[in-house]
């Protein structure tokens, strides 16, 4: 009987989540970029849930067809760093991704355009690093000034923050080297 209703209340809620987003969630478009020939244009736009920890921040962008009435097809989707947009030509679309984050969505093709990627310059191990050293001592610095009751002001949090900081660039690492030629090798 237990394993009955707690199947049931996991339905319910699997079946509430999209009202909830529906209703907690905005999008809005941060920039687009039109292809040369005008046959295509590239929207980003943002996407914010305030559902608790079931909500979020991403970034999606979509490519649409001019002569199409449909919203266009998600091609790219993350969550931490805002990509940047640029053509290099009238069927090549080149996303530029500038901060070590989540990576959902990321197609090469789409309606006759070919999507690359490029990390931008700020994106060598070596700078990479460095962003992380000066994040960890503004960290320890701030934990020594204003040491709160744990969980919040614990070393333990610092010590998971760095474990999930650590699994982060990991996983994109994987994703830039399966993505972009000579990424991270």
């Amino acid at each position: 009987m237990p394993v009955i209703v707690i199947a049931i209340v996991a339905i319910e809620v699997r079946a509430c989540i999209p009202r909830l987003q529906a209703y907690a969630c905005s999008t809005y478009e941060i920039s687009r970029s039109e292809a040369p020939d005008q046959r295509h244009v590239a929207v980003l736009k943002e996407r914010t849930c305030a559902l608790g920890p079931l909500g979020g921040t991403s970034q999606s962008i979509f490519m649409q067809s001019k002569d199409s009435t449909v919203s266009g097809s998600e091609i790219f989707t993350t969550d931490l760093a805002e990509p940047i947009l640029s053509w290099t030509d009238a069927s090549h679309f080149l996303i530029t991704i500038s901060e070590v984050a989540w990576i959902g969505t990321s197609l090469h093709r789409v309606d006759g355009v070919a999507i690359d990627y490029r990390l931008s310059d700020r994106m060598s191990d070596d700078q990479i690093a460095q962003r992380s050293a000066a994040r960890d001592q503004k960290r320890m610095v701030d934990y020594l000034k204003n040491p709160s009751p744990p969980p919040q002001g614990s070393f333990g949090g610092y010590v998971l923050a760095k474990k999930f900081e650590k699994e982060t660039l990991e996983k994109f690492k994987a994703w830039a080297r399966a993505n972009i030629p000579g990424a991270y090798r």
